[in-house]
């Protein structure tokens, strides 16, 4: 009897083992040197390698060219000309181009979307030029807007991502800037799109996790965000895919091989690959589920004179668990101050702490609790106040 107790526990940790080491191993063979895979939802990293080592983001840096443009225009119907000397610059450079025609009038709008979508190199040359007056100008103004977005590892020497070791960046800036331009309506149509049409020509997204018609790499709920390819950065993707069961992801991959140890260039592009074999994993080792805010049994918290008890308001949110994970399982807690103060009125929405959700295996997320109504010590809470140090 004690011989079968033992073995039915052996047969139970082994399952249970099993079970977890299925829901946690991570895909095998990633070839990307550096990358980071990130949970929109959780706003936290569900797999790093490399993520903060400074590389090569090739024409990734065009997200940053068109945030700077996109904020420093009027109006995106604006015609420039397509100059010859500018596109005459990236002659020998093996660019990427949009093969804009010299001295045609291209509108912003078609620059920017032949710069994003074919990886045109000559569109985000005239963009820079046009809105910086002056390309070197352009370019201080994609270092200030990195520094503005908390990038410290990331310095630009041009709008385009041609190879230069003072160019570079991180994943995890990357991820900084990616979830900054997201939020731009424009931008998020523009990199989900798969084909537009420029002089009478169709041409195609680079991004091929987004195109069925490229079966290896496609990835059905991917929506964006920008390829990246040369010798000295291999190949580079940031890319977002996900939905509201699924959940949302952003992964970037860089510096995947583009030669093999024969100097024999690899027919695949492995930053696609590690990219669609993430969020797979994520896809079946993950859900997204509401959270029952109505089941948070709230603290008291008052303010720090008059003794007004305050309401807590925290919007409805949804957190990713991985699939054999109960809501149940979410452990949390509450940070917030002692007390309010009130010197002065306390307006509605105003942040008050946060709610901490201890995710299992690992994971850990911040939600905002605010104040539900504006608050302010009338007269007589005053007066009580007052009596009270007689």
């Amino acid at each position: 009897m004690h011989l079968l107790k033992k073995l039915f526990s052996f047969f139970i940790f082994i399952v249970f083992s099993f079970r977890v080491d299925c829901l946690l191993s991570f895909p095998e063979d990633l070839k990307s040197k550096n990358i980071l895979f990130h949970s929109v939802e959780n706003e936290t990293n569900l797999f790093e390698r490399n993520a903060y080592e400074k590389a090569y983001p090739a024409s990734i840096t065009k997200i940053v060219t068109y945030i700077v443009v996109y904020e420093n225009i009027k109006d995106k119907n604006e015609a420039i000309i397509a100059d010859k000397e500018l596109l005459d610059s990236l002659n020998g450079t093996d660019s990427s181009l949009a093969n804009l025609k010299p001295g045609k009038s291209y509108s912003i709008d078609q620059l920017l979307k032949s710069m994003m979508i074919c990886s045109g190199n000559d569109s985000a040359l005239i963009l820079a030029n046009h809105i910086g007056r002056g390309v070197s100008n352009f370019i201080f103004m994609m270092n200030q807007k990195s520094k503005d977005l908390g990038c410290n590892n990331t310095h630009f020497v041009n709008p385009h991502g041609l190879h230069d070791e003072n160019h570079y960046s991180t994943c995890a800036d990357l991820l900084k800037i990616i979830k900054y331009a997201m939020k731009i309506e424009d931008f998020k149509k523009t990199v989900r799109t798969v084909s537009f049409n420029l002089d009478g020509n169709t041409v195609t997204n680079t991004n091929k996790l987004l195109n069925p018609k490229n079966s290896k790499y496609y990835l059905r709920y991917c929506y964006g965000v920008k390829t990246g390819s040369h010798d000295e950065a291999g190949f580079c993707l940031s890319s977002a895919a996900g939905n509201d069961k699924l959940g949302n992801y952003i992964c970037i991959c860089l510096g995947a091989p583009k030669y093999d140890d024969h100097n024999e260039k690899m027919k695949d592009n492995y930053a696609m690959l590690d990219s669609k074999k993430l969020y797979e994993w994520a896809f079946s080792n993950y859900k997204l589920v509401e959270f029952p805010i109505g089941s948070i049994k709230l603290p008291s918290l008052e303010t720090n004179k008059y003794n007004i008890p305050i309401d807590f308001d925290i919007k409805p949110f949804s957190v990713l668990i991985p699939v054999d994970t109960k809501v149940s399982d979410i452990n949390y807690k509450f940070c917030l101050p002692d007390n309010v103060d009130v010197s002065k009125p306390l307006e509605k929405g105003s942040l008050l702490g946060s709610l901490v959700l201890d995710i299992p295996p690992n994971t850990t997320k911040h939600v905002n609790v605010c104040s539900k109504n504006s608050l302010s010590a009338n007269f007589y809470q005053k007066f009580v106040w007052l009596l009270s140090f007689l």
